[in-house]
């Protein structure tokens, strides 16, 4: 974990990390099945990525925590959404899947009145996510962001926080606190497979039989 001060600091630069047919099933298999959309199911301790849409979103900062994970995205129709990068002999990377990096930041969420996890990419350009709260976040002041896309264009407003806006702030004390203990990580938003599990994705399992022996 770092700072968003850190990030500030720095002002992190893009960089690259290393690192069939319909089938018929009843539902009861399909809940002990693992064809799910992976992003769209809160894991651990409730916690849930921040959704940014077309419509302007009210967001807080509650800490200057930034946790950055490694990832791959997958838009088979098996396997769509976010898993985390197993790093060497990682089976996502193993089938060409190129692993990011996500800064994931804690806010509150006056509309769901819930604590979330705001998740940002290292794109540099001007109507990026990243880069405008770079210029604009101010932990000494008390800030309320509205934030909305338009395909890749993000736009971000922020004004001083309203006095009659309500926060949650035993949720907040409580995500906190959780998260200064390690009980939870900002991470938990996605998905952890181990190799063989991802090798169980009928669409990854045909990836990685295309390959060489040797790598295979």
């Amino acid at each position: 974990m770092s700072s968003f001060t850190s990030l500030q600091a720095s002002k992190t630069t893009a960089t690259q990390v290393t690192t069939t047919a319909p089938t018929k099933m009843n539902f009861a298999d399909l809940a002990k099945s693992k064809l799910a959309y992976a992003p769209e199911q809160p894991v651990a301790h409730q916690l849930r990525g921040f959704k940014v849409s077309q419509s302007p979103s009210p967001i807080v900062f509650i800490s200057d925590t930034v946790e950055t994970a490694v990832v791959h995205y997958t838009d088979y129709d098996e396997f769509r959404g976010y898993a985390k990068c197993n790093g060497e002999n990682c089976s996502l990377c193993r089938i060409g899947n190129k692993a990011t990096k996500r800064h994931l930041m804690p806010v509150y969420n006056p509309l769901s009145r819930a604590v979330e996890v705001l998740s940002m990419g290292d794109n540099q350009s001007p109507t990026a996510l990243l880069p405008q709260l770079l210029n604009l976040v101010d932990f000494e002041q008390e800030q309320l962001f509205m934030v909305s896309r338009e395909n890749y264009q993000f736009t971000v407003n922020v004004q001083p926080l309203p006095a009659t806006l309500p926060l949650d702030q035993q949720a907040i004390q409580t995500c906190t606190k959780q998260l200064d203990e390690n009980e939870i990580a900002l991470s938990d938003i996605y998905r952890s497979y181990s190799n063989e599990e991802l090798a169980d994705f009928p669409c990854i399992r045909t990836m990685l039989s295309l390959l060489s022996p040797e790598q295979a």
